[in-house]
């Protein structure tokens, strides 16, 4: 045989290389989410939010049932996010976040109630 002596490479396609990159806050802030509110007077479903982020523009929109509302306005620094969008009933809603150990996590308000937040990625 002809191996003998002979040096093996293998190399592996371009597209399956991937440089251990640190993950960036944008990255932790980016993707699809299942966000619980409390400090609510009644209980309410989960919301589903979907984020992405341009530079520190973080846009997307947020599920109630069959209500789909954009974000108004979001910007992010660093680990934190500052979102807002008006409920299915008009009301502006904002929240304040960051990036915590099991996901996000922040405080929310509106005109007249406050209370915390927190949302779990969901699976792609």
């Amino acid at each position: 045989m002809a191996l003998a002596g002979a040096a093996l490479t293998f190399s592996m396609p371009a597209d399956e290389e991937k440089p251990d990159k640190p993950e960036t806050p944008a990255d932790k802030i980016a993707g699809r989410w299942r966000i619980t509110l409390e400090g609510l007077p009644d209980k309410h479903a989960d919301i589903l939010a979907s984020f992405a982020v341009n530079g520190e523009i973080l846009e997307g929109s947020f599920s109630v049932d069959r209500n789909t509302v954009p974000i108004s306005a979001g910007r992010i620094a660093g680990d934190r996010l500052d979102v807002r969008f008006h409920h299915a009933g008009g009301e502006e809603i904002r929240m304040k976040g960051r990036v915590g150990p099991r996901g996000l996590e922040g405080t929310w308000e509106t005109r007249d109630l406050r209370g915390k937040w927190s949302a779990r990625r969901l699976s792609p």
